[in-house]
């Protein structure tokens, strides 16, 4: 995700980033730009989404897709990004950052940037998960295991994650497990985002310098 790219909506004059750096034309430009990279980090969430389909060698892969109008008996089938409607009887809807089918398993799946999760945000991802694998193995044609995992996509090792939910534990998973599991070329991937890195570098230094050129002048 490249900070550049980035138009986050609203103006910037009524921005807590204002609050923070004032509203004169440097504190402005340092605003605008914090805001860009804050959006930027918000982004890489659903940038890694469209990674992994770009870069998926699975023969089946999917995006956007709605259970009701999904043939859930297939075999072999990577969608990301699925739709699950009224799955309790409040009809709340869920979506899946991810399902994958294969002859034996099912496997919903939620994607994480990051591998550090608070107690509340853990326990509401597994509950909402549990509810979701319920669902769609009660609607399973072939009646198969149904496997829940979260995703860690930048953990390289399990046990370095701060997941403050018991219950959840068994759901991790790296994300060179998920890669191998799923036939996702994270190399490419991580090697695609590695450029954005610098091209972040590049113009962060870029945009602070002209911001010091234009206070001291």
């Amino acid at each position: 995700m490249r900070i550049e790219d980035r138009n986050p909506k609203g103006n910037i004059l009524d921005s807590g980033y204002c609050r923070v750096f004032g509203d004169d034309p440097g504190g402005i430009r340092i605003a605008e730009l914090i805001r860009k990279i804050q959006s930027a980090v918000i982004g890489n969430g659903n940038e890694l989404e469209d990674l992994i389909v770009k870069h998926s060698k699975h023969p089946n892969t999917l995006s956007n897709e709605k259970l009701d109008d999904f043939y859930l008996g297939q075999e072999n089938a990577f969608v990301v990004q699925m739709a699950l409607h009224d799955v309790d009887e409040g009809g709340k809807n869920i979506n899946l950052d991810g399902l994958l089918l294969t002859p034996s398993t099912v496997y919903p799946l939620e994607f994480k940037d990051g591998m550090n999760f608070d107690t509340k945000k853990s326990a509401g991802e597994v509950s909402s998960l549990n509810k979701a694998a319920a669902f769609v193995g009660q609607r399973d044609p072939l009646g198969r295991e149904v496997v829940p995992k979260i995703v860690l996509w930048n953990c390289k090792d399990i046990s370095d994650a701060s997941f403050k939910c018991k219950e959840g534990e068994p759901m991790l998973m790296t994300g060179e497990e998920f890669a191998e599991l799923a036939s996702i070329d994270k190399g490419a991937i991580d090697e695609e985002r590695k450029k954005d890195q610098l091209s972040n570098k590049q113009y962060l230094l870029s945009e602070t310098h002209e911001i010091r050129q234009e206070e001291a002048a």
